[in-house]
Protein backbone atom coordinates (compact mmCIF):
# COMPACT_ATOMS: atom_id res chain seq x y z
CA UNK A 1 0.00 0.00 0.00
CA UNK A 2 1.32 3.67 -1.10
CA UNK A 3 1.04 6.12 1.24
CA UNK A 4 -0.28 9.48 -0.13
CA UNK A 5 1.01 12.87 -1.02
CA UNK A 6 -0.63 14.31 1.97
CA UNK A 7 -0.28 11.42 4.64
CA UNK A 8 3.70 11.81 3.60
CA UNK A 9 3.24 15.69 4.24
CA UNK A 10 1.88 15.19 7.60
CA UNK A 11 4.42 12.50 8.72
CA UNK A 12 7.49 14.67 7.45
CA UNK A 13 6.08 17.52 9.67
CA UNK A 14 5.86 15.24 12.45
CA UNK A 15 8.77 14.10 11.60
CA UNK A 16 10.25 17.90 11.75
CA UNK A 17 8.92 18.50 14.98
CA UNK A 18 10.91 15.76 16.64
CA UNK A 19 7.33 13.63 17.33
CA UNK A 20 8.88 10.45 15.21
CA UNK A 21 11.09 9.46 12.79
CA UNK A 22 10.14 8.72 9.13
CA UNK A 23 12.46 6.13 8.74
CA UNK A 24 11.89 4.13 11.66
CA UNK A 25 11.21 0.46 12.12
CA UNK A 26 8.29 -0.82 14.20
CA UNK A 27 8.22 -4.67 14.95
CA UNK A 28 4.73 -5.00 15.48
CA UNK A 29 3.75 -8.97 16.92
CA UNK A 30 0.49 -10.41 16.21
CA UNK A 31 -1.51 -14.07 16.65
CA UNK A 32 -4.58 -14.82 14.44
CA UNK A 33 -7.38 -15.92 16.44
CA UNK A 34 -10.63 -17.84 16.08
CA UNK A 35 -14.07 -16.05 17.05
CA UNK A 36 -17.13 -17.86 17.62
CA UNK A 37 -20.19 -17.21 15.66
CA UNK A 38 -22.15 -15.40 18.20
CA UNK A 39 -18.58 -13.21 18.34
CA UNK A 40 -18.82 -13.12 21.69
CA UNK A 41 -15.53 -15.06 22.54
CA UNK A 42 -12.50 -15.58 21.10
CA UNK A 43 -9.53 -18.20 20.87
CA UNK A 44 -5.92 -17.25 20.48
CA UNK A 45 -3.89 -19.89 17.78
CA UNK A 46 -0.43 -21.23 18.84
CA UNK A 47 1.14 -19.64 16.53
CA UNK A 48 2.66 -15.92 16.54
CA UNK A 49 4.19 -14.10 14.08
CA UNK A 50 6.17 -10.74 13.32
CA UNK A 51 4.91 -7.85 11.25
CA UNK A 52 7.63 -5.25 10.19
CA UNK A 53 6.32 -1.69 9.85
CA UNK A 54 8.56 1.05 8.03
CA UNK A 55 7.03 4.55 8.43
CA UNK A 56 8.75 6.17 5.38
CA UNK A 57 11.62 4.47 3.47
CA UNK A 58 12.15 1.19 4.43
CA UNK A 59 15.89 1.52 2.83
CA UNK A 60 17.03 4.03 5.40
CA UNK A 61 16.01 1.62 8.07
CA UNK A 62 19.28 0.05 9.61
CA UNK A 63 20.47 -2.65 7.38
CA UNK A 64 19.83 -5.23 10.27
CA UNK A 65 16.39 -4.30 10.38
CA UNK A 66 13.32 -6.52 9.75
CA UNK A 67 12.44 -3.70 7.51
CA UNK A 68 15.00 -3.70 5.61
CA UNK A 69 14.72 -7.21 4.18
CA UNK A 70 12.71 -6.77 1.26
CA UNK A 71 15.13 -3.63 0.26
CA UNK A 72 18.16 -4.86 -2.48
CA UNK A 73 21.72 -2.89 -2.22
CA UNK A 74 21.93 -1.58 -6.23
CA UNK A 75 24.14 -4.30 -7.58
CA UNK A 76 24.10 -3.53 -11.18
CA UNK A 77 22.36 -7.29 -11.97
CA UNK A 78 19.48 -7.50 -14.23
CA UNK A 79 16.57 -8.53 -13.28
CA UNK A 80 13.73 -10.28 -15.41
CA UNK A 81 10.26 -11.38 -15.59
CA UNK A 82 7.43 -12.28 -17.42
CA UNK A 83 3.50 -11.87 -16.86
CA UNK A 84 4.11 -10.97 -12.87
CA UNK A 85 3.82 -7.15 -12.19
CA UNK A 86 7.34 -6.53 -10.06
CA UNK A 87 8.02 -3.59 -7.75
CA UNK A 88 11.56 -3.92 -6.22
CA UNK A 89 12.71 -1.29 -3.98
CA UNK A 90 17.07 -0.82 -3.89
CA UNK A 91 19.11 1.32 -1.77
CA UNK A 92 21.31 3.19 -3.44
CA UNK A 93 23.83 4.12 -0.68
CA UNK A 94 23.33 8.12 -1.66
CA UNK A 95 20.56 10.83 -1.40
CA UNK A 96 22.10 12.02 -4.78
CA UNK A 97 23.25 10.91 -8.30
CA UNK A 98 23.09 9.93 -11.87
CA UNK A 99 23.11 6.36 -13.27
CA UNK A 100 21.70 4.79 -16.48
CA UNK A 101 18.12 2.98 -16.16
CA UNK A 102 17.86 0.20 -18.71
CA UNK A 103 15.17 -2.06 -19.99
CA UNK A 104 13.53 -4.60 -22.50
CA UNK A 105 10.11 -5.09 -22.99
CA UNK A 106 10.57 -6.73 -26.16
CA UNK A 107 7.42 -6.62 -28.78
CA UNK A 108 4.54 -7.37 -26.13
CA UNK A 109 3.79 -3.74 -24.43
CA UNK A 110 4.57 -3.29 -20.61
CA UNK A 111 5.15 -0.06 -18.58
CA UNK A 112 8.54 0.52 -16.80
CA UNK A 113 8.09 3.29 -13.91
CA UNK A 114 10.92 4.58 -11.60
CA UNK A 115 10.05 6.23 -8.37
CA UNK A 116 12.03 8.33 -6.19
CA UNK A 117 10.47 10.06 -3.11
CA UNK A 118 6.41 9.08 -4.21
CA UNK A 119 7.71 10.87 -7.36
CA UNK A 120 7.97 9.20 -11.16
CA UNK A 121 11.31 10.27 -12.01
CA UNK A 122 11.10 7.86 -15.22
CA UNK A 123 7.68 6.57 -16.96
CA UNK A 124 7.78 3.95 -20.24
CA UNK A 125 4.34 4.11 -20.85
CA UNK A 126 2.97 1.52 -22.57
CA UNK A 127 5.11 0.36 -24.96
CA UNK A 128 7.64 -2.92 -26.63
CA UNK A 129 11.11 -1.26 -27.04
CA UNK A 130 14.14 -1.27 -25.72
CA UNK A 131 15.79 2.11 -24.00
CA UNK A 132 18.99 3.13 -22.30
CA UNK A 133 17.89 6.75 -20.16
CA UNK A 134 19.41 8.63 -17.84
CA UNK A 135 18.20 9.01 -14.20
CA UNK A 136 18.98 11.77 -12.22
CA UNK A 137 17.90 11.64 -8.66
CA UNK A 138 18.61 14.33 -5.45
CA UNK A 139 16.48 14.27 -2.05
CA UNK A 140 16.28 13.09 1.23
CA UNK A 141 16.46 8.81 1.08
CA UNK A 142 18.43 6.23 -0.43
CA UNK A 143 15.55 4.08 -1.60
CA UNK A 144 14.44 4.20 -5.28
CA UNK A 145 11.50 1.69 -6.92
CA UNK A 146 11.20 0.45 -9.92
CA UNK A 147 8.04 -0.86 -11.10
CA UNK A 148 6.92 -3.16 -13.92
CA UNK A 149 3.18 -3.22 -15.24
CA UNK A 150 3.44 -6.60 -17.44
CA UNK A 151 0.77 -6.82 -20.54
CA UNK A 152 -0.37 -2.95 -20.10
CA UNK A 153 -2.29 -3.19 -22.72
CA UNK A 154 -4.20 -6.48 -21.63
CA UNK A 155 -2.25 -8.86 -23.39
CA UNK A 156 -0.21 -11.60 -22.11
CA UNK A 157 2.99 -13.76 -22.95
CA UNK A 158 5.45 -11.17 -22.63
CA UNK A 159 8.57 -11.16 -21.07
CA UNK A 160 10.80 -8.35 -19.96
CA UNK A 161 14.10 -7.15 -18.16
CA UNK A 162 15.88 -4.06 -16.67
CA UNK A 163 19.17 -3.16 -14.93
CA UNK A 164 19.49 -0.43 -12.26
CA UNK A 165 23.18 0.08 -11.82
CA UNK A 166 24.53 1.97 -8.46
CA UNK A 167 24.95 5.83 -8.76
CA UNK A 168 29.01 6.41 -8.90
CA UNK A 169 30.33 7.57 -5.39
CA UNK A 170 31.78 10.73 -6.78
CA UNK A 171 28.53 11.84 -7.78
CA UNK A 172 28.26 12.53 -3.97
CA UNK A 173 31.46 14.71 -3.77
CA UNK A 174 30.46 17.82 -3.67
CA UNK A 175 34.11 19.93 -4.33
CA UNK A 176 35.26 18.92 -7.79
CA UNK A 177 38.68 19.12 -8.96
CA UNK A 178 40.51 18.51 -5.68
CA UNK A 179 40.51 14.71 -6.07
CA UNK A 180 39.15 13.34 -2.89
CA UNK A 181 39.11 9.37 -2.38
CA UNK A 182 36.14 7.38 -1.70
CA UNK A 183 36.58 3.79 -0.39
CA UNK A 184 33.06 1.90 -0.89
CA UNK A 185 32.28 -1.00 0.86
CA UNK A 186 29.15 -2.14 -1.31
CA UNK A 187 27.14 0.99 -1.23
CA UNK A 188 28.12 2.25 2.17
CA UNK A 189 31.32 4.25 2.47
CA UNK A 190 34.20 2.95 4.64
CA UNK A 191 35.37 5.86 6.82
CA UNK A 192 39.38 5.71 8.79
CA UNK A 193 38.85 3.47 11.51
CA UNK A 194 35.38 1.80 9.65
CA UNK A 195 34.90 -2.28 8.87
CA UNK A 196 34.09 -4.29 6.41
CA UNK A 197 32.90 -7.70 6.70
CA UNK A 198 33.32 -11.18 4.89
CA UNK A 199 29.76 -12.42 4.01
CA UNK A 200 28.26 -14.95 4.68
CA UNK A 201 29.02 -16.67 2.18
CA UNK A 202 32.63 -16.79 3.19
CA UNK A 203 34.07 -14.59 0.54
CA UNK A 204 35.54 -10.89 0.66
CA UNK A 205 33.54 -8.25 0.96
CA UNK A 206 33.10 -5.64 -2.63
CA UNK A 207 35.60 -3.04 -1.73
CA UNK A 208 36.15 -0.30 -4.43
CA UNK A 209 38.24 2.75 -4.76
CA UNK A 210 37.45 5.99 -6.10
CA UNK A 211 39.66 8.62 -7.15
CA UNK A 212 36.86 11.41 -7.57
CA UNK A 213 38.63 14.55 -9.92
CA UNK A 214 35.49 15.93 -12.07
CA UNK A 215 37.61 18.63 -13.16
CA UNK A 216 40.71 17.43 -13.84
CA UNK A 217 41.93 18.00 -17.56
CA UNK A 218 44.05 15.23 -17.69
CA UNK A 219 43.27 12.04 -16.23
CA UNK A 220 45.78 11.47 -13.34
CA UNK A 221 48.01 8.28 -12.55
CA UNK A 222 46.51 6.92 -9.34
CA UNK A 223 48.28 4.11 -7.72
CA UNK A 224 46.78 2.37 -4.78
CA UNK A 225 48.14 -0.16 -2.50
CA UNK A 226 46.70 -2.21 0.13
CA UNK A 227 48.13 -3.93 3.01
CA UNK A 228 46.18 -6.04 5.37
CA UNK A 229 47.85 -7.37 8.68
CA UNK A 230 46.79 -9.52 12.00
CA UNK A 231 45.23 -7.25 14.18
CA UNK A 232 47.92 -6.49 17.34
CA UNK A 233 46.39 -7.79 20.14
CA UNK A 234 44.66 -10.48 19.03
CA UNK A 235 45.42 -14.18 18.71
CA UNK A 236 45.06 -14.68 14.78
CA UNK A 237 48.58 -15.03 14.40
CA UNK A 238 48.04 -17.22 11.30
CA UNK A 239 48.25 -14.89 8.54
CA UNK A 240 50.96 -13.85 6.88
CA UNK A 241 50.82 -9.68 5.81
CA UNK A 242 48.96 -9.67 2.37
CA UNK A 243 49.95 -7.06 0.15
CA UNK A 244 47.82 -5.92 -2.72
CA UNK A 245 48.31 -3.17 -5.88
CA UNK A 246 46.09 -1.30 -7.85
CA UNK A 247 46.05 1.89 -10.84
CA UNK A 248 43.58 3.92 -11.97
CA UNK A 249 40.54 6.52 -11.03
CA UNK A 250 38.59 3.26 -9.83
CA UNK A 251 40.05 0.05 -8.22
CA UNK A 252 37.96 -3.14 -7.69
CA UNK A 253 40.29 -4.23 -4.77
CA UNK A 254 38.97 -7.67 -4.19
CA UNK A 255 37.94 -8.64 -7.78
CA UNK A 256 35.91 -12.16 -7.36
CA UNK A 257 35.08 -15.25 -5.99
CA UNK A 258 38.59 -16.85 -6.42
CA UNK A 259 40.46 -13.88 -4.04
CA UNK A 260 41.39 -15.60 -0.59
CA UNK A 261 40.02 -14.84 2.11
CA UNK A 262 41.98 -13.29 4.81
CA UNK A 263 40.58 -10.48 7.92
CA UNK A 264 42.69 -7.81 9.76
CA UNK A 265 44.08 -4.11 9.54
CA UNK A 266 43.66 -3.24 6.70
CA UNK A 267 45.19 0.02 5.64
CA UNK A 268 44.50 1.45 1.71
CA UNK A 269 47.57 4.21 0.68
CA UNK A 270 47.35 6.07 -2.73
CA UNK A 271 49.56 8.71 -5.01
CA UNK A 272 48.61 10.74 -7.37
CA UNK A 273 51.15 11.59 -10.35
CA UNK A 274 53.58 9.83 -8.23
CA UNK A 275 53.16 11.88 -4.98
CA UNK A 276 51.42 10.91 -1.41
CA UNK A 277 48.13 11.59 -1.58
CA UNK A 278 46.59 9.79 1.97
CA UNK A 279 45.74 6.42 3.62
CA UNK A 280 41.94 5.17 4.94
CA UNK A 281 43.05 2.29 7.90
CA UNK A 282 40.18 0.16 8.34
CA UNK A 283 39.39 -3.72 9.50
CA UNK A 284 38.04 -6.88 7.47
CA UNK A 285 36.06 -8.43 9.90
CA UNK A 286 34.05 -12.02 9.52
CA UNK A 287 30.32 -12.81 9.43
CA UNK A 288 29.25 -16.12 10.75
CA UNK A 289 26.84 -18.31 8.46
CA UNK A 290 23.75 -20.14 8.62
CA UNK A 291 22.87 -23.08 10.86
CA UNK A 292 21.46 -24.36 7.46
CA UNK A 293 23.91 -23.22 5.15
CA UNK A 294 27.17 -25.16 7.22
CA UNK A 295 24.85 -28.57 7.35
CA UNK A 296 24.00 -28.35 3.76
CA UNK A 297 27.67 -27.90 2.93
CA UNK A 298 29.10 -30.31 5.53
CA UNK A 299 26.58 -33.04 4.34
CA UNK A 300 27.60 -32.40 0.47
CA UNK A 301 31.05 -32.58 1.58
CA UNK A 302 30.80 -35.67 3.63
CA UNK A 303 29.31 -39.03 3.79
CA UNK A 304 29.89 -39.68 7.85
CA UNK A 305 26.59 -39.20 9.19
CA UNK A 306 28.18 -37.76 12.52
CA UNK A 307 30.04 -34.97 10.36
CA UNK A 308 27.08 -32.37 11.21
CA UNK A 309 26.93 -33.37 14.84
CA UNK A 310 30.67 -31.99 15.42
CA UNK A 311 30.08 -28.77 13.69
CA UNK A 312 27.47 -27.60 15.88
CA UNK A 313 29.11 -28.79 18.86
CA UNK A 314 32.56 -27.59 18.45
CA UNK A 315 31.72 -23.86 18.57
CA UNK A 316 27.84 -24.13 19.05
CA UNK A 317 25.73 -23.40 16.39
CA UNK A 318 28.11 -23.13 13.94
CA UNK A 319 30.64 -20.30 14.79
CA UNK A 320 32.89 -19.09 12.74
CA UNK A 321 33.45 -16.18 14.29
CA UNK A 322 32.35 -14.09 17.70
CA UNK A 323 29.53 -12.30 17.37
CA UNK A 324 30.90 -9.68 19.59
CA UNK A 325 33.70 -8.70 17.59
CA UNK A 326 33.32 -10.24 13.87
CA UNK A 327 36.71 -11.65 15.08
CA UNK A 328 37.29 -15.95 14.40
CA UNK A 329 36.68 -18.07 17.61
CA UNK A 330 40.10 -19.23 18.62
CA UNK A 331 39.95 -21.68 21.97
CA UNK A 332 42.13 -20.10 24.84
CA UNK A 333 43.70 -23.52 25.59
CA UNK A 334 44.69 -25.50 22.45
CA UNK A 335 43.94 -22.75 19.77
CA UNK A 336 40.99 -24.49 18.62
CA UNK A 337 40.29 -21.98 15.01
CA UNK A 338 36.33 -22.12 13.55
CA UNK A 339 33.71 -24.26 13.40
CA UNK A 340 35.34 -27.44 13.88
CA UNK A 341 38.27 -26.28 16.02
CA UNK A 342 41.18 -27.03 13.93
CA UNK A 343 44.11 -27.93 16.31
CA UNK A 344 46.60 -30.31 15.03
CA UNK A 345 47.58 -29.37 12.26
CA UNK A 346 46.72 -25.80 12.70
CA UNK A 347 44.26 -23.42 10.74
CA UNK A 348 45.93 -22.23 7.80
CA UNK A 349 44.85 -18.07 7.50
CA UNK A 350 42.15 -18.82 4.80
CA UNK A 351 40.44 -21.53 7.21
CA UNK A 352 40.95 -19.11 9.93
CA UNK A 353 39.15 -16.34 8.25
CA UNK A 354 36.95 -18.20 5.75
CA UNK A 355 34.29 -20.47 7.44
CA UNK A 356 33.86 -22.94 3.72
CA UNK A 357 37.25 -23.65 4.03
CA UNK A 358 37.47 -24.52 7.77
CA UNK A 359 34.73 -26.61 7.12
CA UNK A 360 36.63 -28.34 3.91
CA UNK A 361 40.03 -28.76 6.40
CA UNK A 362 37.77 -30.35 9.01
CA UNK A 363 36.10 -33.10 6.87
CA UNK A 364 39.43 -33.91 5.34
CA UNK A 365 41.09 -34.64 9.21
CA UNK A 366 38.16 -36.26 10.20
CA UNK A 367 37.71 -38.80 7.46
CA UNK A 368 41.33 -39.27 8.13
CA UNK A 369 40.12 -39.90 11.55
CA UNK A 370 37.35 -42.21 10.18
CA UNK A 371 40.14 -44.63 8.30
CA UNK A 372 42.65 -44.17 11.36
CA UNK A 373 39.74 -46.06 13.47
CA UNK A 374 38.61 -48.13 10.86
CA UNK A 375 42.39 -49.48 11.19
CA UNK A 376 42.33 -49.60 14.31
CA UNK A 377 39.36 -52.13 14.63
CA UNK A 378 39.99 -54.15 11.41
CA UNK A 379 43.71 -53.67 9.87
CA UNK A 380 44.44 -57.37 8.64
CA UNK A 381 48.23 -56.78 8.65
CA UNK A 382 51.02 -57.82 11.13
CA UNK A 383 52.23 -57.19 13.35
CA UNK A 384 49.69 -54.88 14.68
CA UNK A 385 46.18 -56.47 13.67
CA UNK A 386 43.03 -54.77 14.33
CA UNK A 387 41.38 -54.86 17.20
CA UNK A 388 38.85 -57.53 16.45
CA UNK A 389 41.45 -59.21 14.70
CA UNK A 390 43.44 -59.54 17.77
CA UNK A 391 40.32 -61.01 19.39
CA UNK A 392 39.72 -63.44 16.77
CA UNK A 393 42.98 -64.85 16.83
CA UNK A 394 42.92 -65.13 20.84
CA UNK A 395 39.18 -66.57 20.55
CA UNK A 396 39.10 -68.17 17.84
CA UNK A 397 36.19 -67.07 16.29
CA UNK A 398 34.97 -63.43 15.90
CA UNK A 399 34.00 -61.64 19.33
CA UNK A 400 31.23 -58.69 18.70
CA UNK A 401 31.88 -55.54 20.07
CA UNK A 402 28.59 -55.04 22.71
CA UNK A 403 26.31 -52.52 21.77
CA UNK A 404 27.09 -49.13 23.39
CA UNK A 405 24.71 -46.23 24.06
CA UNK A 406 26.21 -42.95 23.91
CA UNK A 407 23.97 -40.20 24.70
CA UNK A 408 21.04 -40.09 21.76
CA UNK A 409 23.64 -42.24 19.66
CA UNK A 410 23.34 -46.23 19.45
CA UNK A 411 26.83 -47.72 18.29
CA UNK A 412 26.19 -51.47 17.56
CA UNK A 413 27.96 -54.38 14.95
CA UNK A 414 25.50 -54.74 11.98
CA UNK A 415 24.17 -50.97 12.04
CA UNK A 416 24.84 -47.77 10.26
CA UNK A 417 26.35 -46.42 13.34
CA UNK A 418 28.94 -48.94 14.39
CA UNK A 419 31.57 -49.03 16.94
CA UNK A 420 34.41 -47.98 14.55
CA UNK A 421 32.67 -44.60 14.11
CA UNK A 422 32.82 -44.24 17.90
CA UNK A 423 36.10 -44.45 18.23
CA UNK A 424 36.34 -42.02 15.04
CA UNK A 425 34.86 -39.40 17.05
CA UNK A 426 37.03 -39.66 20.30
CA UNK A 427 39.75 -39.52 17.14
CA UNK A 428 38.62 -36.36 16.03
CA UNK A 429 39.31 -34.82 19.70
CA UNK A 430 43.00 -35.74 19.62
CA UNK A 431 42.51 -38.31 22.65
CA UNK A 432 45.27 -40.31 23.65
CA UNK A 433 43.27 -43.79 23.70
CA UNK A 434 41.21 -45.27 21.82
CA UNK A 435 37.04 -45.33 22.90
CA UNK A 436 37.45 -49.45 22.87
CA UNK A 437 40.14 -52.17 22.28
CA UNK A 438 40.56 -55.59 22.52
CA UNK A 439 41.53 -56.46 26.18
CA UNK A 440 44.07 -59.64 26.16
CA UNK A 441 44.84 -59.98 29.68
CA UNK A 442 41.18 -60.82 30.41
CA UNK A 443 39.84 -61.12 27.23
CA UNK A 444 37.08 -59.07 26.20
CA UNK A 445 36.43 -55.66 24.58
CA UNK A 446 37.42 -52.69 26.88
CA UNK A 447 36.06 -49.44 26.61
CA UNK A 448 38.19 -45.99 27.57
CA UNK A 449 35.45 -43.50 27.41
CA UNK A 450 36.68 -40.51 28.72
CA UNK A 451 39.43 -38.26 27.28
CA UNK A 452 41.95 -36.62 29.20
CA UNK A 453 41.80 -33.26 29.80
CA UNK A 454 42.60 -30.79 32.11
CA UNK A 455 40.53 -29.71 34.27
CA UNK A 456 38.53 -33.18 34.24
CA UNK A 457 37.87 -36.01 31.91
CA UNK A 458 34.70 -36.11 30.15
CA UNK A 459 33.22 -37.81 27.11
CA UNK A 460 33.64 -36.18 23.66
CA UNK A 461 31.50 -38.71 21.96
CA UNK A 462 28.81 -38.34 24.53
CA UNK A 463 28.95 -34.27 24.10
CA UNK A 464 28.94 -34.59 20.07
CA UNK A 465 25.59 -37.56 19.87
CA UNK A 466 23.90 -34.67 21.99
CA UNK A 467 24.22 -32.11 19.90
CA UNK A 468 21.51 -29.77 18.45
CA UNK A 469 20.95 -30.07 14.84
Amino acid sequence: MEIGERTMEVLRYYEKKGIMQLSACTVINWRPYSVSVDRKSATAADVQSSLPVACGSQCDTDSSSLCAQSCAACDGQTVAGADTPVSRRYNLGTTKGTMKFSYQTYSIPDRVTVVYEGKALYDSGCVGTSQSVPISFSGSTKEMRVDVEPNCQGTSGTKWYFTLPCPSPCDAVSTKGQGQVRLMGGIHEIQDGGKVYIDKEGKMPAVTAYYCDGAASVTPNVQWTLTIAAFSSSTVVFCEEKLLRGSGATWKIFPGATTAVQGGQAKLTWTVNQQAAGSVIFQILGTNPTQRDVKTLVTQLSMLWYAPLIAVHETGANGQFAKATGLPIISSDLKGTGIFQLTNPRATCEQTWSWTENVRGGLSLMQSQANLAWNWMNKPETPKLGQRLQAVAQMGKPVPVPPERVGQCVFADGTARTIEDDVAIKMFNGATQNYVGWDNTNREWKFVRLNDYKPGPFNYVERVCNAQI
